[in-house]
């Protein structure tokens, strides 16, 4: 059993990893033309390894043609078109600049389409215009800091390059001295994607531009939209906060109201850099404040979203016992907050997980792990003792089976399933899911059918042969009784790394990963979406990854952003889970990784952690949160443990403890001359305790549901 790999599901992102490339005898030849075969004059065509490092280039003739006398067996074809500029002085693309992997190809016939570009003009803190360094130096995630989504926050094709002012030409058209473009197709609505924009005051923060909701769309090839960025992304958050006004209490009209006022009056500033330096500020107030408002409106609806109504009714021998004390005291909820511990069973770090009001632990069963032969599973006692299956059900953890179906590499995936056909490995991960589910469907009673089906795909399965076993999964657990399946992966995996590279017949080398909400529209629409009991999403922001995972680093979010994410995927009508979150404590000086407010801290991330359960807790169709991991000792976000390596409880421990004792009910009531009382709580199980004015004392057991009203009749 290979129990080294301490795992965090859902956050390997696609890095393109080439073999060191050699030369190769020959030349590469070939043509530029666009969709229509029109041949592209003045294209520059270059050839580089899988280094980045320059074998030879060329520029086509009149023709479209281009030769150069150089190969590769495995690298990259560089392929700019020539760009117009325009009005603005900034070189425009009419057709789609793209970067194509060669391997030792004679002959590259290549069709680029017709596109505009979306430049980004943006401003820093000390004024300075940003170029295309400065945004790569904030960060960057497979090499992108800047991807496009539609308005539904799904990520769409577009290839951030950069294009050049009179400045740049100037000094060369160096590529670090570019603007930033997103080159899109014209004709489609695209909303623009910033992964790690400095916010003063505020974070590192990943921030959209939108439009207010309208999205930006080009109507024609050639064409330019030049984005003032700081303002568009402060009308945005501004637009976002008028949006969200009836959610929050009356009292938040006039702040709305004044920061509207003042993004008018950064608009109407003629001075690029005073312009933006105001449209900052009032970003970062907007932030803030919708932060603040979300949190606080969260508050106010968890009763209405979480409580119930029990009504006890107490006779004996037929007649109404009125003064009869009645309390009621919670065992369990019906909103699971859960826990992620890895390895083998941990007495002690259940323990505090435990303390900590977490009722859900989670276990991740590799493939590879649970042989003992191939298709053959291990002794389910040994397993068992392993995991603590049974101690952590004895402790009072509910048990959930995670990373069963999972195409991942790291040690999950048998190493026979590499050399086999598709239809054997979909048929042999479906029979070890089966032979799990026999030996524990007593025990865990809540089933990952599959994870990070979007993207993690370590066998290059095609979109439909995923679909299908993910299909076969879900109908797999939905035929026993009594078990509740999900599945789960990130919103979003590729943050525009998907559209880095195509391969010459113009595909996207990453031809599969989607965004998440897309790929449950696919599955619904093959109808495989009714067999899946819940939706479980993953939300590391601002993760700094351990060594295991090459120390990858993300984007932060804020607060709100959750709040849209979790409304976005109520169209599924599924319950949704929160299967995996974190966000670090520390932050060394030379990480890159984004942050809300200030460089991680631990009583920062108890800040975050404190709205983003308290939000989780408050929207109705949420029904679970798992905090992973619950060490620093083995924790793949890098001090993203509630206890750190040395056994001391963080901040957020004690934060989330307190917040999850507040959630919990003890109540009493007496009853009237009808023997009745109603008690309110929140949704879970309870004991209830029985007094009578003679002193007798009856004990009972009882469930409130959320938003809902209960009878317990208490015949004595």
């Amino acid at each position: 059993m290979n129990t080294t790999i301490q795992r965090m599901s859902g956050m390997a992102l696609m890095i393109l990893a080439f073999a060191i490339a050699t030369p190769v005898a020959g030349a590469i030849s070939g043509t530029v033309a666009d969709i229509n075969g029109t041949p592209i004059p003045y294209a520059y065509v270059g050839l580089l390894d899988a280094n980045y490092q320059y074998l030879g280039a060329a520029v086509s003739n009149a023709q479209g043609a281009f030769a150069i006398n150089a190969n590769t067996s495995n690298g990259l074809l560089f392929v700019q078109p020539n760009a117009p500029v325009n009005a603005q002085g900034i070189g425009i693309y009419a057709n789609a600049p793209r970067t194509y992997l060669v391997r030792g190809d004679q002959f590259a016939n290549i069709r680029i389409p017709s596109t505009g570009c979306i430049v980004l003009k943006g401003y820093d803190a000390n004024g300075n215009l940003m170029r295309w360094a400065n945004y790569t130096a904030n960060g960057t995630i497979g090499g992108q800091f800047v991807y496009a989504t539609n308005t539904d926050d799904e990520l769409r094709e577009a290839s951030c390059w950069p294009v050049y002012d009179d400045a740049a030409r100037a000094q060369g058209s160096p590529r670090d001295l570019g603007l930033p473009a997103l080159v899109v197709e014209p004709g489609k609505t695209f909303a623009v994607n910033v992964l790690f924009w400095r916010v003063p005051g505020y974070g590192k923060l990943l921030l959209k531009a939108d439009n207010a909701g309208a999205g930006y769309q080009l109507s024609a090839p050639g064409q330019s939209l030049v984005l003032d960025l700081n303002v568009e992304l402060a009308s945005t958050a501004v637009a976002d906060l008028v949006r969200r006004q009836a959610s929050f209490a009356s009292s938040a009209s006039t702040s709305i109201a004044n920061l509207v006022s003042a993004l008018a009056a950064a608009k109407a500033n003629s001075n690029p850099v005073t312009r933006a330096a105001a449209a900052d500020s009032v970003l970062s107030q907007a932030l803030a404040l919708r932060d603040d408002l979300e949190f606080t409106a969260a508050k106010t609806n968890i009763p209405a979203v979480r409580k119930g109504n029990l009504t006890v009714v107490v006779k004996k021998s037929g007649k109404a016992q009125s003064k009869a004390k009645v309390v009621i005291t919670q065992r369990t909820h019906s909103f699971k907050f859960g826990s992620y511990i890895g390895g083998q069973f941990n007495a002690s770090m259940y323990q505090a997980a435990r303390d900590a009001g977490f009722e859900m632990a989670t276990m991740l069963f590799g493939w590879s792990w649970m042989e003992s032969s191939p298709n053959v599973l291990l002794d389910p006692a040994i397993i068992d003792s392993y995991y603590g299956i049974t101690a952590a059900k004895n402790m009072g953890f509910d048990v959930k089976a995670h990373g069963i179906v999972w195409m991942q590499g790291y040690g999950i995936l048998p190493e026979r399933v590499y050399t086999i056909p598709a239809a054997d490995v979909q048929a042999q991960a479906l029979l070890y899911q089966q032979n799990l589910v026999n030996a524990f469907k007593t025990k865990i009673s809540l089933w990952e059918a599959m994870n990070e089906a979007p993207a993690t795909n370590a066998l290059n399965f095609s979109r439909g042969q995923m679909n299908d076993l993910l299909a076969s999964a879900a109908s797999n657990l939905k035929a026993v009784s009594g078990l509740v399946s999900l599945a789960n992966s990130p919103h979003e995996n590729s943050f525009g790394a998907k559209y880095a590279f195509y391969t010459l017949d113009n595909l996207p080398f990453d031809n599969f990963s989607l965004t998440y909400s897309e790929c449950l529209k696919q599955f619904a629409a093959a109808k495989g979406l009714n067999n899946l009991d819940t939706v479980g999403i993953q939300f590391y922001p601002g993760h700094k990854l351990n060594a295991d995972f090459n120390y990858q680093e993300g984007p932060a979010m804020t607060p709100s952003w959750f709040v849209d994410m979790a409304a976005r995927y109520e169209q599924f009508g599924k319950p949704v889970h929160i299967t995996e979150f974190s966000v670090p404590s520390y932050q060394a000086p030379d990480w890159n990784n984004g942050y809300w407010r200030e460089s991680w801290n631990e009583t920062t991330q108890a800040d975050y952690a404190e709205r983003i359960f308290t939000q989780a807790f408050a929207t109705p169709n949420m029904q679970s949160i798992t905090w992973w991991d619950m060490s620093d000792a083995n924790s793949s976000v890098l001090a993203g443990g509630l206890i750190d390596a040395s056994g001391r409880k963080k901040a957020a421990y004690t934060r989330i403890q307190s917040l999850i004792k507040g959630w919990t009910t003890t109540a009493s009531g007496t009853t009237n001359t009808s023997g009745t009382t109603t008690l309110s709580g929140f949704g879970g199980t309870y004991d209830v305790t029985i007094t009578l004015s003679t002193g007798a004392k009856y004990t009972r057991t009882a469930t409130i549901s959320e938003r809902a009203s209960t009878t317990l009749n208490v015949l004595l």
